[in-house]
């Protein structure tokens, strides 16, 4: 049973905090009203025959950095993080536990994009912080992944054009955050969905934090130049 046409639960129990819902393609576009990071999210279910379970995907967007604000630097900081897109993988033999990797799509890129250099450093600065690997724990989704946007949401024509384009001249900084659980409607679904906001809001909080300490080491490079040219 596709469930696209359907008033997502999600939006429901956001309930006062819902600026706007819009019927799209992939399901609902919800834009919130409120104090905490991530303010856009889309929904796509499908129903699992004769089953309360639903297949969900989560689309989170955090912008960091405006369209008028990307300077130099930060155009510098997107490509870097560019390279850092980062999925979930769950290790252990007896205990599954959650860690985060580059993104195995990312060597595909390469070919495309020929100055895309490849960094663990988003993955393993996720990896480290204990808030952030208990979300996942607890929330136990069957797929996360994080990058910044490759294209605008307006971009038309070719999609490789596009991503080149983007990777060169970006227009603004926004972490995209993709999430995959199978849900149960029933006692208990409220809990977990929050636990999955709560999830990208710390996700993209890490992020953001990591995306500034470039700009700074970035900042600190330029001046070391400077620097040593007029010596």
């Amino acid at each position: 049973m596709d469930l696209l046409d359907s008033e997502p639960i999600e939006q429901v129990i956001l309930k006062g905090h819902v600026k706007s819902a819009v019927k799209i393609p992939a399901g609902w576009a919800i834009e919130l009203s409120w104090d905490r990071p991530v303010k856009n999210l889309i929904v796509s279910s499908r129903g699992v025959s004769m089953s309360l379970e639903s297949s969900k995907l989560y689309v989170a967007y955090f912008n960091l950095v405006p369209r008028g604000s990307m300077d130099e630097v930060w155009k510098g900081v997107y490509r870097e993080m560019y390279g850092m897109a980062s999925s979930l993988e769950w290790g252990g033999v007896f205990r599954k536990v959650p860690r985060l990797v580059t993104s195995p799509g990312l060597s595909r890129l390469k070919a495309i994009l020929q100055d895309l250099r490849l960094s663990s450093r988003l993955a393993d600065f996720l990896s480290a912080d204990g808030s952030f690997l208990s979300l996942l724990s607890d929330v136990k989704p069957d797929g996360f992944t994080i990058e910044v946007s490759a294209v605008p949401l307006q971009a038309t024509g070719p999609l490789q054009f596009q991503v080149t384009r983007y990777f060169n001249d970006p227009e603004e900084l926004t972490f995209v955050c993709v999430l995959e659980k199978l849900m149960t409607r029933g006692m208990g679904y409220e809990k977990k969905f929050m636990r999955i906001m709560d999830l990208f809001d710390r996700a993209v909080i890490l992020a953001s934090k990591l995306a500034e300490e470039l700009r700074v080491e970035s900042l600190k490079a330029a001046q070391g130049t400077e620097g040593a040219a007029e010596v």
